[in-house]
């Protein structure tokens, strides 16, 4: 009844719900008027409850803790009071690098911490003993230092606090009660065996004078295994800095990831004092990167219902490039045929970068460059792909890459596929050769008018 307040059990348990399942969507929808969703930590994902319910209600807004989430790394990241600060930390260097890409150009200084800075000094030729490092990533890395040089001030721990290895695995496997001797050393003077746990005092003095001297200031993973106490002394000496440094000017503090909120809000400090402390690990990583959100691309316009051109379709193969034109495509999809509950499926066709006789002779470290950059690029414009479906309320279900000629990848995948359908943006000469030559129906989205009509798939 008008009035009332209903309560429902935490949606996960409905299977519907993390598959975006239409059917179970639109009993979502039967429950309200409007719609408002107040979850940033889950905005980065497509769901019945974030994407499929805005199908079905209108007006479909963000509540005050999203808006006031996102507005906070709007200013963050288009107009940062100088000097910017960056203090990154962590291990997954996969998921961080697209972070430090998009990151660098508006940065004055970068600090790498935590597990993610021994590759780095590894791909600066240091040895840094048993620590964690990703090789398949260092020649990525290197380009990056080379990127920052000149642009960015980078700096690395200049000493760690380390363990030995073999103790260290022992502790976790349970096979010693006590945290392992540690001691403190340069960062060039690692042994064979020693592991890092957390930066040294000296990198913790560096850090408190950038603190000072900085205006904005972003902070993402923390910076030691604070999980164990005797090596948290890092992410909580830096926790003090910053909010020591609160009274002596004004600074915008931003932090966020899961496991720092974490350890910051277990350390007893008053960490209420700094600006913006976000568990919201994910989707703040894929903000931090410059990729859209799902959830929150869904909230923006007016979703049309109108009748699809197109019957109810049971799998789509969309084409995308990152282009405005199969953006677009994307955007549409859902308006232009009855895509609700039909599989999704992304392809994105690269350009072969050199033959193959080319390739066998390629420097190791090059080629292995080539894969990971061409790799990030493809996960780029997946993401993209997926916010324009959420316009919708619509997701992918898989995303594939391939290589060649665009045209007949994308026949090909269809066949392989069973795809009912293709979409595709653009006009030009891919779009027509699958016209003319794909035995599967095809979906051509133009561009709209204020953009350039050349096509980013490549030339037929």
């Amino acid at each position: 009844q008008n009035g009332d307040l209903v309560l429902l059990e935490n949606l996960f348990f409905h299977s519907g719900e993390d598959t975006n399942d239409p059917e179970f969507a639109g009993e979502l929808g039967e429950l309200c008027d409007v719609y408002c969703n107040d979850a940033f930590a889950l905005a980065y994902r497509g769901m019945a409850s974030t994407l499929g319910i805005t199908r079905h209600i209108r007006p479909a807004a963000a509540g005050l803790a999203l808006a006031r989430e996102l507005s906070m790394f709007e200013l963050l990241l288009d107009s940062p009071d100088l000097p910017f600060l960056a203090l990154i930390g962590g291990g997954r260097i996969k998921e961080k690098l697209p972070i430090l890409e998009s990151l660098l150009p508006r940065l004055n200084v970068l600090f790498i911490g935590g597990a993610l800075s021994c590759t780095f000094l590894r791909a600066k030729g240091c040895q840094i003993g048993a620590s964690p490092v990703d090789d398949d990533f260092l020649p990525v890395v290197r380009d990056f230092l080379r990127k920052a040089r000149g642009k960015t001030q980078l700096v690395l721990p200049r000493d760690f606090v380390v363990v030995r290895a073999i103790d260290f695995i022992d502790f976790q496997n349970g096979l010693q009660s006590r945290p392992p001797e540690s001691r403190e050393v340069l960062a060039e003077e690692m042994g064979p065996s020693d592991l890092a746990v957390d930066i040294g005092p000296r990198t913790l003095d560096r850090l408190k004078e950038l603190i000072g001297f900085a205006h904005t200031i972003l902070w993402n993973g923390p910076m030691g295994i604070w999980e164990i106490e005797p090596f948290a002394a890092g992410a909580l000496g830096v926790a003090r800095a910053l909010i020591e440094a609160l009274p002596h000017h004004q600074q915008r503090t931003v932090m966020c990831g899961h496991s720092l909120a974490r350890a910051i809000r277990s350390s007893g400090f008053p960490f209420e004092r700094i600006r913006h402390l976000t568990t919201a690990g994910k989707s703040a990583l894929q903000l931090l990167a410059g990729n859209p959100l799902p959830a929150v691309a869904a909230l923006d316009g007016s979703t049309e219902l109108a009748s699809p051109i197109w019957a109810r379709t049971r799998r789509v193969l969309l084409a995308v490039d990152g282009s405005e034109g199969s953006l677009e495509a994307a955007r549409k999809l859902g308006i232009l045929i009855d895509a609700e509950g039909a599989e999704i499926d992304l392809l994105h066709v690269q350009k072969p970068v050199v033959s193959l006789l080319k390739t066998l002779w390629m420097d190791p470290d090059k080629r292995h460059r080539l894969e990971i950059e061409r790799q990030l690029e493809a996960e780029k414009i997946f993401m993209a792909a997926n916010a324009a479906l959420a316009h919708q309320g619509l997701i992918s279900h898989h995303q594939f890459t391939a290589e060649g000629d665009p045209a007949n990848e994308i026949m090909r995948c269809s066949e392989e596929l069973g795809a009912d359908l293709i979409a595709m943006g653009g006009h030009g000469g891919v779009s027509h050769k699958v016209t003319h030559r794909s035995e599967r129906p095809v979906l051509i989205v133009r561009k709209p008018e204020n953009y350039g009509t050349q096509e980013k798939f490549g030339t037929a």
